[in-house]
């Protein structure tokens, strides 16, 4: 297997992360970080010896013999370091939102049409997580029958981190392309359909006092073709530790992790009977799509096993409409196609 040359940009929590795993990955070199903020650098260099600490991205992007950028930079950057990457034929690993409008992601697309020997992920990690891959099987199996109403829940719990970090002081972030795009992956992945259409609406009432100027708590209604109805929400002033809730109802039974207790219930009568608790291991490896799409690069079969580039922007595409819903009051329908929205 040949090795994969890599680049780091950004290298907050979830950039150091990913360089943890690429140093003591046999398959990868990182050869550069390029992270702007000096206290950081001189904070971390000394662990990462042999790694070229950079403030400029473009010398990541003139060096022809890197393979892949791994972006963990602000949201608002993420789309400028798509292009340059496109352009100077990287392949793509990044962080979730990868753009931040329509228009964005319309000229993302555009390029990458014109460059498909360009790989392209996002990192929608609750695929990953075990629970979520045994309710994938169920759902699969049809153990729980015809699905027709789930709901997903990103309760954040964090609210120091967009009152007080970054999320706060960028020109514009979104809690349904910057959290609830996790939950909204999780459902089209599980039920595998993406909703024709979204309303949505939204308030500002934990934060109304507080340094952060966007809405905090969103609600969406998801219709799909296949008549199932999802309900999504992003709450980032919930007061709770960061959690997920997910609630699968079928016809033979149905999912419910509310906190954290997950229960599957396989009988309308009597319920105590058919009662499965499940208990899974919180933790989960943050790095298994980004091992998986290293792989993909010399192995194109393990391709499968990543979100590929065009289920991420089916995803964005959703966040986006769910914005223009509420935003407008209005239903918005969705065409995945033309990448349109009305």
């Amino acid at each position: 297997m040949k090795k994969i040359n890599c680049a780091i940009i950004g290298f907050g929590n979830v950039g150091k992360l990913q360089a943890n795993f690429i140093v003591k990955n046999k398959n990868t070199n990182l050869v550069y970080v390029c992270e702007k903020n000096l206290k950081i650098i001189k904070k971390n260099e000394f662990k990462f010896k042999d790694i070229k600490w950079i403030l400029n991205e473009n010398i990541i992007f003139n060096d022809k013999d890197i393979d892949l950028v791994i972006i963990c930079s602000y949201d608002n950057f993420h789309f400028d370091q798509i292009i340059k990457c496109i352009k100077f034929k990287k392949n793509i690993f990044c962080e979730k939102p990868f753009c931040q409008n329509l228009t964005q992601l319309k000229k993302i697309n555009k390029y990458l049409i014109k460059n498909q020997s360009i790989k392209f992920s996002s990192n929608l990690i609750l695929r990953t997580i075990s629970e979520f891959k045994y309710l994938k099987k169920i759902i699969d199996n049809k153990k729980i029958g015809d699905l027709y109403y789930s709901e997903a829940d990103y309760n954040y719990g964090r609210l120091n981190k967009i009152t007080k970090g970054w999320r706060g002081s960028i020109p514009f972030y979104s809690v349904i392309s910057g959290g609830g795009v996790h939950v909204i992956d999780l459902i089209c992945y599980l039920l595998e359909e993406y909703p024709s259409s979204v309303y949505a609406a939204a308030n500002k009432i934990v934060t109304k006092k507080l340094n952060f100027r966007y809405n905090d708590f969103l609600v969406s209604i998801l219709k799909f073709k296949s008549q199932n109805i999802s309900k999504v929400t992003a709450n980032f002033g919930s007061t709770t530790k960061h959690h997920h809730q997910i609630k699968i109802f079928g016809t033979k039974g149905t999912f419910l992790k509310e906190y954290e207790n997950s229960k599957l219930i396989m009988n309308r009568d009597n319920a105590e009977k058919r009662v499965k608790n499940i208990s899974f291991d919180n933790k989960y490896s943050k790095n298994e799509l980004l091992k998986y799409f290293i792989k993909s690069l010399n192995k194109k079969s393990l391709y499968h096993k990543i979100p590929t580039y065009n289920e991420s922007m089916k995803v964005m595409l959703i966040c986006f409409a769910i914005e223009k819903s509420f935003q407008t009051n209005k239903e918005i329908k969705i065409d995945y196609k033309k990448l349109s929205l009305s």
